[in-house]
């Protein structure tokens, strides 16, 4: 038993710290046996010095040159680059990224990573601990860090940097890779990495990962669309330009960078890569330097032709951002540089590229495009461009004429589109009829061109005949005898805008040189050419210069207010001694932490250009919310005196538009939109169209264009001389108010709004037919007692007549505008744009009322805006209908309304819109039968709906032997 219990061997434990102290160490290989891939593989992963890595890197980037490359595509290679990305990148990054030496190390890291498989592991792996951070740990799960997250996102800012990037890539593909299979292979996967959207929307998820995390991180070029576009933009350029100089990259390169711009043009930011190519690839007159045509006609037929369209909307933003005369009647026979320019590009691109032309003329032959709709620099640059092209001119004026005469374009197509196709046209018939006269003849006296004249004269709009007759006359002097001219003898045909018109014909333009374009279009002239934003350089400038010190004069030697005294008479000197007045109170002195008061408060901007600054300041509270408040009143007080307001009343307008609520103010959107009606009302012809054309384009929020479109409707009952009750300042109850957090909680919002316009309007036009429905219902009119009111009351009561200076403009700087754009949206987008949303949907069919009512029923063109208004409305019938959208029909109901109510001629009505009439009653008793019992607002709509019933068989009941003939007596 005792030998059972006998101790073998005796051992004193050590503590922890002399354990490891005495304890042999590990064997490991140094960094001088390092030699083949697996040993690197292993060395990574077991976590190694900064200067194992740099020596792993060193025999990376040396296995170039040999056997292993880690750019090819493998197993082995995946595993380094993985522990790369995962582990040597987040752990020594921050050490070597700034640091001069490890200057070496930092490109040798870059240069390993410089491959299809580094760049997708990186997106791997950004994607990775993204959705972790996303869908948080569970217990036993390591947490993510948001480090790691963001020094990838830096890494991959550097390892992108250039526009050799793409081209490095390729050149390493095809050394590596002789087999051409592998090589198309290997490119293509390239290629969905950097020119889709994946790369983009990983490094935006990211960053807002880390700065969801409390981390501060300035935004990353990569996720901002625009800027990655460019970059894009310029390694295709520079893959472009090296295909031809190095003998490597010759032959398939073309193809590859093609095949970039190929993905590229679905990015979504089409034109900024354009623009980028067009600057980076400049075309001249020598064959070698067109690599930008070489490039286009890689491209298919229907990526060519985006591509063209890119190219016109540049030439559009470029020839309507400079200063130019461009349709004054003296400047037809002179062609602005820039259009010159413009135009000599456009010839090139044409002449190099095969469907362009085809695409061009079939362009101008659809003017419903609103390229050319909306910008008349671009029409002449266009022309002049196809001028050369004898055929193809011929053919875009032909088709042109029978356009213009179409009876579904005269009926259907807004007006500002049928404006466009008519100043085509007569600038077409001009180029032809001065190479080709006789073919203008023979087209001039075809049946189509004499079926298209009887269209627009048969016409119910009174512009669309204007145009007709215009056109005519202008083509019949050209064709025709003296003798034998058409004539229209009416007053419209000698305005100065018909003399316009008809001077079209004579336009010639001359086309420009390309040097003059690139200088143009290069980024240092183009910023010239766009509105200057506010900046510290701008704020210096506008800065009043501080007053130089004054020098301290020298006392006189007898100076005045000093008196002689005796020595030692001191309680005459203190009687003498006039003691200082005590201070008035200051408020800010009352608060009890002294760093908080604040002696340096801003004042009150006193120029435009101060306004703009104060504006355009987010960082000082003060100074924004005083430029806020003051604006309304500054920019009214400086509209008519001298030019601060016309000099800056666009770019107010895109600041007041375009500004978010950085301080989230009580009284933000109010005060902004106040602002806006100001410069509106300051200057209409200029503000309004720019506000119509933002309010469809642009990146704006759906408030943003809410509020564009409210300004544009009360900005018009301003200047028609409406005073809305709503905007003026009520006065202030004489009891005791409630804290000043529940009173604004509590009391009613006095800021405009288009719905609260609208309601009023409403109850002026659904209240006469309320009290004639009750005095029927009360009895005949023998049994009422009529009481009679003395002249002077009812003179006091009667209303007087205002002045309406909105009737003059509204039809082209309101209406038109809001509708054409309407239209193109809609033929462009269908439902899915934005104009069809049912948040915006509604403010703007209530601003067409309201510009409607505010016009006034003796306005001129109000034939033409009630037949542009009414095909918009049935237009939006059957859809408001179907999608049951409360807020949609109320507001198509109440333009009806207003359509009806503003036409007091009831007779021209069912002349000229029988159909539309018949159409809307009808309509409007589908709405009665739908909508069922409800709440308010089904009850609202249901009113509306009988009213509209209602006003409808008035007219239809008086006038129907008019409107249908002799068929009511069979």
């Amino acid at each position: 038993m005792d030998n059972m219990l006998k101790a073998v061997k005796t051992e004193r434990k050590l503590p922890t710290r002399q354990l490891q102290e005495v304890s042999p160490e590990v064997p490991r290989k140094s960094s001088s046996t390092i030699q083949s891939p697996q040993d690197v593989l292993r060395v990574l992963k077991e976590g190694p010095s900064i200067d194992e890595v740099r020596h792993i890197l060193s025999v990376l980037s040396a296995t170039h040159d040999g056997s292993f490359n880690i750019a090819a595509p493998g197993a082995l290679a995946a595993q380094i680059i993985q522990v790369l990305v995962s582990q040597t990148i987040p752990n020594f990054w921050d050490q070597i990224k700034d640091d001069r030496e490890y200057e070496q190390v930092k490109s040798q890291l870059l240069k390993c990573m410089k491959s299809v498989s580094g760049l997708g592991a990186i997106i791997a792996r950004l994607k990775a601990l993204t959705s972790a951070s996303k869908n948080g740990t569970t217990p036993g799960q390591l947490t993510v860090s948001p480090e790691q997250i963001h020094i990838l996102v830096v890494f991959l800012e550097e390892l992108l940097q250039g526009s050799e990037y793409a081209a490095t890539i390729w050149r390493r593909i095809k050394e590596k890779s002789e087999n051409r299979t592998r090589r198309t292979v290997l490119w293509k996967d390239f290629v969905s990495l950097i020119a889709t959207s994946r790369l983009i929307s990983a490094v935006a998820e990211a960053e807002d990962v880390v700065q969801k995390s409390g981390k501060s991180l300035s935004g990353s070029w990569i996720a901002k669309g625009n800027d990655y576009t460019r970059w894009l933009a310029r390694n295709i350029a520079h893959c472009a330009q090296s295909a031809r100089s190095d003998p490597i990259l010759t032959g398939d390169m073309t193809f590859a960078a093609a095949d970039m711009c190929r993905k590229a043009l679905v990015l979504g930011y089409t034109d900024c890569l354009v623009e980028e190519l067009i600057i980076r690839l400049p075309i001249t007159q020598l064959a070698e330097d067109k690599v930008l045509i070489k490039l286009v006609q890689q491209l298919h037929a229907h990526e060519q032709r985006s591509f063209l369209m890119s190219i016109l909307r540049i030439l559009t933003k470029i020839i309507d951002g400079y200063p130019s005369q461009a349709w004054d009647l003296s400047s037809l026979g002179k062609t602005p540089n820039h259009i010159a320019s413009c135009a000599a590009f456009l010839r090139a691109v044409l002449s190099g590229i095969e469907n362009s032309t085809v695409n061009v003329v079939e362009l101008l032959t659809k003017p419903d495009i609103s390229l050319l709709t909306g910008s008349g620099g671009l029409r002449r640059a266009v022309l002049v461009a196809l001028s050369e092209d004898e055929d193809r001119m011929q053919i875009a004026t032909e088709k042109l004429m029978e356009k213009f005469g179409d009876q579904m374009f005269v009926r259907h197509s807004p007006i500002i589109q049928q404006e466009a196709a008519a100043q085509l046209l007569l600038m077409a018939c001009g180029y032809v009829h001065r190479k080709q006269p006789m073919f203008l003849f023979t087209i001039a006296k075809s049946s189509a061109r004499m079926h298209g004249i009887s269209n627009r004269l048969n016409s119910t709009s009174p512009r669309a005949r204007w145009l007709g007759m215009v056109v005519s006359m202008t083509i019949s002097k050209l064709t025709d005898k003296k003798g034998s001219q058409l004539s229209f003898t009416d007053d419209s045909m000698e305005t100065p805008e018909a003399k316009w018109y008809r001077k079209l014909v004579e336009a010639d333009d001359k086309i420009g040189s390309l040097d003059e374009f690139y200088k143009i279009i290069a980024p240092t002239s183009i910023a010239k050419a766009k509105p200057k934003t506010v900046s510290g350089s701008v704020a210096k400038r506008t800065a009043k210069p501080q007053a130089k010190p004054q020098k301290t004069p020298k006392k006189p030697a007898a100076p005045t207010g000093l008196r002689i005294v005796e020595l030692g008479s001191d309680d005459e000197e203190e009687d003498e001694l006039v003691p200082y007045a005590k201070p008035d109170s200051d408020p800010e002195d009352e608060d009890e932490d002294p760093t908080l008061v604040q002696r340096n408060k801003p004042k009150a901007p006193v120029y435009i250009r101060d306004l703009i600054i104060g504006l355009c300041d987010t960082e000082n509270y003060d100074r924004h919310r005083l430029a806020l408040t003051t604006a309304p009143n500054l920019i009214r007080r400086k509209a008519n005196f001298g030019k601060e307001v016309s000099d800056h009343s666009e770019e107010l307008a895109s600041i007041l538009m375009g500004m978010n609520d950085q301080f989230e103010m009580d009284d933000f959107h109010e005060l902004r939109q106040e602002a806006l009606i100001a410069v509106l009302v300051a200057q209409p012809t200029r503000i309004a169209p720019y506000l119509a054309r933002s309010c469809f384009e642009g990146d704006y929020s759906l408030q943003q264009r809410t509020t564009m479109l409210t300004a544009l409707g009360l900005g018009a009952r301003e200047i028609a001389g409406y005073k809305d009750e709503d905007r003026l300042e009520a006065p202030s109850f004489p009891t005791k108010q409630l804290p000043e957090h529940l009173h604004k909680v509590y009391s009613e919002t006095k800021g405009p709004s288009v719905a609260k316009v609208s309601s009023r309007l409403e109850a002026s036009m659904v209240g006469p037919l309320a009290l004639n429905a009750a005095d029927q219902l009360s009895g005949p009119n023998a049994l009422k007692v009529r009481t009679f009111s003395s002249r002077m009351s009812v003179e006091k009561a009667r209303k007087k007549p205002i002045p309406n200076a909105l009737a003059k403009i509204v039809a082209e700087n309101f209406f038109f505008p809001l509708t054409g754009r309407w239209w193109s949206q809609m033929q462009a987008y269908g439902n899915k744009s934005v104009a069809f949303s049912s948040h915006l949907l509604p403010t703007y069919l209530r601003t067409l009322a309201i510009l409607l009512n505010a016009s006034g029923p003796s306005t001129l063109s109000l034939p033409q805006m009630t037949s542009e208004l009414w095909d918009l409305l049935l237009s939006l019938r059957s859809n408001a209908l179907n999608e049951n959208d409360i807020g949609v029909l109320e507001s198509l109901l109440f333009t009806f309304l207003a359509l009806l109510d503003m036409n007091e001629d009831k007779q021209r009505l069912a002349t000229e819109h029988g159909k539309e009439l018949v159409e809307t009653q009808e309509w409007a008793k589908m709405v009665l039968e739908r909508m069922g019992e409800g709440g308010e607002e089904a009850e609202r709509v249901r009113m509306l709906a009988a009213v509209v019933v209602v006003r409808c068989h008035e007219v239809v009941e008086k006038w129907q032997r008019l409107m249908l003939g002799d068929m009511v007596d069979l």
